[in-house]
């Protein structure tokens, strides 16, 4: 069993999760959204950073393997096609190559 902080935290990243991808829904917000990532991202910690940086990558691998799985259907369609082809060529290079390396330091 997961412990209970694991739990409200990832209810919590659910939730912001699903407040910014309503405001990617606006036309002409992805550069806004962007800009605000990296700038709220470069404003932390660096090992903050790399932290995030490694979690996204986390995301992007697991979102790409969805697209490559047998059940691909219950996941994806035209609308997200693009989106998972992508995240399984970028965890495909990353896991083919040797110069991405992310400890925590």
């Amino acid at each position: 069993m997961r412990p209970q902080w694991k739990i409200e935290l990832q209810e919590k990243v659910k939730s912001a999760t699903v407040t910014l991808l309503d405001d990617c829904n606006a036309c002409g917000a992805g550069s806004a959204i962007a800009d605000g990532i990296l700038d709220g991202l470069s404003r932390q910690h660096r090992t903050l950073q790399q932290a995030f940086i490694r979690v996204l990558l986390q995301v992007i691998s697991a979102y790409g393997a969805r697209y490559e799985s047998e059940d691909r259907s219950m996941w994806f369609d035209g609308r997200n096609q693009g989106a998972g082809q992508s995240c399984a060529a970028i965890a495909k290079f990353v896991e083919e190559s040797d110069d991405i390396y992310l400890p925590t330091i």
